[in-house]
């Protein structure tokens, strides 16, 4: 079964994935993504109802559930250094 792809916001990065995944075949659509002209720009409505979502995940150094990096209401530690 073939699937889409909804990029949502992000960076460059995730332009850079809409790019890779249409070289692919698959079918991309994109929203938020404009200033670095992804593959797939369209409205929210169609990006949101892909088959797969992708969303941006912000960096920040901290300890947190499994050492992911990733913020956790459960961590001890809630000071979050931005990675620059």
């Amino acid at each position: 079964m073939e699937k889409t792809f909804g990029l949502i916001g992000g960076d460059r990065r995730q332009a850079e994935l809409s790019r890779l995944l249409a070289a692919d075949g698959n079918t991309v659509h994109t929203y938020g993504l404009d200033a670095w002209k992804p593959v797939g720009a369209g409205s929210l409505d169609r990006t949101a109802g892909a088959d797969v979502i992708v969303l941006p995940l912000p960096l920040c150094r901290m300890k947190s559930v499994s050492r992911t990096g990733i913020p956790s209401p459960s961590s001890p530690n809630t000071a979050r250094e931005p990675l620059v």
